[in-house]
């Protein structure tokens, strides 16, 4: 089938109408010969391998860029409650405020930004903008002064606490030997406040008057946080665009390229949880300048790392769209491509799946903690997320082919219902581990399903896509760290799991039971942007790794992308 083949017309077989906001005609991407119309030549073993290796320049920008943007998040951002807690001595409340506006600022940030790059076609200004704004954010939260500058031994005097006592209490609690009250309280008496006490409480303990000067370190902090954040949180959104409109008509291979950010958050995240641990057990007193001295170098190497990343957005490909400048191209408009039945019900399911991802990546920890979990095994949970994300997203084009977008969302909702129950089921918190390795299924095929399902149709893509990015990781997450918090503190994490797994698995079975109806309709994408799914014979059926699993027979096509 050749490639007009596949354009559809207006309306004509998707029986959509959108007005003037769209032209599949005028729009078509023109995209490379198909593998159907090359001659049927069986390759060689060599040449089997070098495509399973070879790496396509025109798509190694954009890894390169994921890989430093989400190293520099890495770096800093799993940290910064602890650097909240300890360094600038915050109450736990306004912690919580500080991390749960940032989902709520993607949420309204990247539509209105998204539709603002659509409209004036700035889509690379508004991206370098965005980077540029988390720099400044992260280097001006680093300068902020602490609530207090006195160390904890000073408070414990002010208070009449014994060191020794204190420290023989904490050895109680592990079980160990009673002896060596000053060395013991060295080694163990710093990680247990560490992991459990909010240094706040006993501060305003020993003067009252601290609880001020902690609300104006938290509006500063809030007020620089909303700003960076609304203009920053934007950023992943238009390099997903960018990287979209780079694959033209083969968006299924997104996955592909988001690995790599993937691989450098893991990367970054294991090597700064690692220092952030050997400095505070070597810590004799818990200072907040001293505690700043651990989180310092991280705020500059994220400043550093965000840096390469912006300078390798500059050499971005976007679309020409200069003919689409417009009064057309509206936040209105767009949102009523989701007035469609079928779009509702993906928004819905995107928004639910978003909940669960906030409460699973939220208060997953909070159990373990709870269950008695050694630092050593946040480490290894690190890395087993990182390895199951980036095998997930390499074999999404994979399960993309072989199921289909509605099918891998209802394969995370399953995997959703299992961790949950699992999680409240357990007793012994390393038991996490095997059922971590499934995480890939809920967060990177699920995220490639949305992704791909919305893909960036002409002259839309960028609102659609800060829409989608708003309700997953903005509104959906967002309400799922509030109310999940909530509901915890009033029931307790156990009864919060095995119920939200009965709900998630209701869910679930709702949606299997939509499967027909959603499956049988184009994605958004296909109907914005003209274009059938393509057939098994004119596309590669899975990536590199996974030809084990396909036909001898299919028809390979004769430029990879990887």
């Amino acid at each position: 089938m050749s490639e007009k083949g596949t354009l559809l017309t207006s309306g004509e077989e998707t029986g959509q109408n959108y007005g003037d906001l769209f032209n599949p005609e005028e729009e078509a991407v023109v995209s490379e010969p198909l593998a159907s119309e090359q001659p049927n030549k069986k390759p060689a073993w060599f040449d089997k391998i070098r495509s399973t290796v070879a790496v396509n320049r025109n798509l190694l920008l954009y890894k390169v860029f994921y890989f430093f943007y989400f190293a520099a998040l890495g770096s800093l951002v799993p940290y910064l409650s602890l650097y909240f807690k300890h360094s600038l001595l915050l109450p736990a409340h306004f912690v919580g405020i500080l991390l749960a506006v940032k989902p709520l600022c993607l949420f309204v940030g990247a539509p209105v930004l998204g539709t603002i790059a659509d409209k004036y076609n700035k889509v690379r200004l508004v991206l370098l903008v965005a980077l540029f704004s988390y720099i400044v954010m992260n280097l001006l939260v680093a300068v902020v002064p602490p609530v207090s500058v006195h160390c904890l031994s000073d408070i414990h005097n002010k208070l009449n606490i014994s060191h020794n006592h204190n420290a023989t209490n904490l050895l109680d609690r592990t079980g160990k030997s009673k002896s060596g009250h000053d060395n013991a309280r060295v080694t163990i008496g710093n990680t247990e406040m560490w992991e459990e006490a909010w240094l706040f409480d006993l501060y305003t303990e020993s003067d009252p008057k601290l609880y001020k000067n902690a609300k104006v370190v938290f509006v500063i902090i809030l007020v620089i946080t909303i700003a960076g954040e609304l203009i920053g949180a934007t950023s992943n959104t238009l390099a997903d665009v960018a990287t979209f409109q780079n694959l033209e008509i083969r968006p299924h291979y997104y996955g592909e390229q988001r690995l790599w950010g993937e691989i450098g958050w893991g990367i970054s995240a294991f090597i700064t949880g690692s220092i952030v641990q050997g400095q505070y057990r070597k810590q004799t007193d818990i200072c907040p300048e001293d505690v700043f001295d651990i989180y310092r170098p991280f705020f500059y190497v994220n400043a550093v790392l965000m840096a390469v990343a912006l300078f390798v957005s500059t050499r971005f490909n976007f679309q020409d769209a200069d003919k689409h400048v417009s009064e057309k191209c509206s936040l209105i408009k767009s949102l009523q491509i989701f007035t469609k039945i079928e779009y509702a019900l993906f928004g819905t399911i995107a928004l639910f799946l978003g909940f669960a991802l906030g409460s699973a990546e939220t208060f997953l920890f909070v159990h373990l903690v709870e269950l008695g979990a050694s630092p050593s095994l946040f480490s290894a949970l690190v890395a087993v997320h990182c390895i199951s994300n980036v095998a997930l997203y390499y074999g999404s084009v994979y399960f993309l082919e072989m199921a289909g977008h509605i099918k891998m969302l209802v394969a995370g909702l399953l995997i959703y219902a299992l961790r949950f129950y699992y999680f409240s089921a357990i007793e012994n918190p390393w038991l996490v581990l095997p059922i971590e390795f499934l995480r890939g299924v809920c967060s990177a095929s699920v995220w490639c399903a949305l992704a791909t399902y919305v893909g960036t149709p002409p002259r839309v893509g960028a609102t659609l896509q800060g829409i989608l990015h708003g309700l997953y990781y903005g509104l959906g997450r967002g309400l799922g760290q509030l109310i999940g918090g909530m509901l915890i503190r009033s029931y307790g994490t156990d009864p919060y799991f095995r119920y939200f797994a009965l709900i998630d698995f209701l869910v679930m079975i709702a949606v299997t039971l939509l499967i027909p109806f959603l499956s049988s309709r184009a994605t958004i994408w296909m109907s914005l942007s003209g274009y059938t799914p393509l057939k098994t014979n004119q596309t590669e059926c899975c990536p590199r790794i996974y030809k084990v699993l396909c036909f001898s027979g299919t028809k390979k096509p004769a430029k990879e992308d990887k």
